[in-house]
């Protein structure tokens, strides 16, 4: 009984609630240079699909995220097209102390500020690390909360499979 509920719960995050099937028209995030930008332009053409990861500075599983997806999408998603985009959630509308860990990190993905966590309600993000797999439209294809080591392995083989068409939202 213990794992048909653990399935269930696995396929409810997973499925696409119906408030969640429109692409999102426009969404405002500080970048690390204080500037707002709407996230949904990308001056990179032929990005497919994006990784957006909500984090926070001061929890350990965050940045350990963060360094393990980093590491995949060099490896093997950024050739394909992905984008990869962080979105920092503990910041009240500072980069002070949130860009010297990406610079020192080496970070190579955009990262960007959700200054009052309005972005976090919208998308139902309650716990992090939050992954989220968006198509190009930013439609939502699917999503992850948490990390452990190994969870990039999942992420990437996810992202490849949505790249290759073989799972559709």
């Amino acid at each position: 009984m213990k794992k048909l509920n653990t399935a269930i719960l696995i396929l409810m995050l997973l499925a696409k609630p119906s408030f969640e099937q429109e692409p999102h028209k426009q969404i405002l995030l500080k970048g690390l240079d204080g500037k707002t930008t709407d996230i949904t332009k990308s001056e990179q053409s032929g990005n497919e699909l994006i990784l957006l990861v909500f984090w926070k500075t001061d929890r350990p599983d965050c940045c350990s995220n963060l360094e393990s997806l980093q590491s995949a999408w060099t490896g093997k998603l950024r050739s394909q097209g992905v984008r990869m985009i962080a979105i920092c959630e503990d910041c009240k509308g500072t980069t002070a102390h949130v860009k010297p860990i990406v610079m020192a990190k080496e970070w190579e993905f955009e990262v960007y500020i959700d200054v009052n966590g309005d972005f976090k309600r919208q998308m139902g993000v309650n716990k992090l690390p939050y992954t989220i797999l968006f198509d190009k439209q930013f439609n939502k294809l699917c999503a992850t909360e948490g990390y452990c080591p190994g969870n990039e392995d999942e992420v990437c083989r996810k992202v490849l499979s949505f790249l290759r068409n073989d799972e559709q939202p």
